[in-house]
């Protein structure tokens, strides 16, 4: 089948397409990176609310394992939040390249003006795109991180060595009673 002619290219269709997979497979991973980063957040307040039973022993053993997982699952949220903002940033100034450019949609270097709009479109003066895939990899090696330390504080807690009993608090003993003489 020959090349469509110029006048024949759609090209809404190929600018919409244009990044249509990495878009998918960056919004499946973020969705399971919140998933880590709430769940490390969630444990680590939970288990630091418990009072007694396995969640606080687990707590009190692991304690630093957790808080590490938590701030891990913290920068996560945080990077995640960068990216949704810079991929804001990086949409609405194409949405405004698009209109102000549309009428020279069916030129020959169209596709490639637009990829140079997007390539200049800033966030906090840093380029959108490098912006949203760098906290995107970050976030995902956060919470990578976080589940991780997370997954072996419960393998330890679960397969390591007994933890020591904690020691009962000690009674006073019973104050002896004086009798008068």
């Amino acid at each position: 089948m020959p090349d469509p002619t110029p006048d024949r290219i759609d090209w809404q269709k190929i600018i919409d397409g244009q990044f249509a997979d990495e878009r998918a497979f960056a919004g499946k991973m973020s969705d399971s990176a919140k998933f880590v980063w709430v769940g490390t957040l969630g444990l680590f307040y939970s288990a630091m609310l418990a009072d007694k039973g396995p969640l606080a022993d687990f707590f009190h053993a692991y304690r630093g394992w957790l808080w590490i997982a938590a701030e891990l699952g913290a920068l996560a949220f945080l990077f995640d939040t960068v990216k949704n903002w810079a991929g804001r940033q990086l949409s609405y100034s194409n949405q405004q390249w698009l209109r102000d450019n549309w009428s020279r949609s069916q030129s020959a270097n169209f596709v490639a003006d637009y990829n140079a709009a997007q390539s200049a479109a800033k966030f906090l003066c840093f380029d959108c795109r490098s912006v949203n895939r760098l906290t995107f990899t970050l976030s995902i090696v956060a919470s990578l991180a976080a589940a991780v330390v997370l997954g072996a504080a419960i393998a330890f807690y679960y397969f390591g060595p007994p933890l020591p009993a904690a020691a009962p608090a000690a009674t006073p003993a019973p104050a002896a009673s004086v009798a008068p003489k």
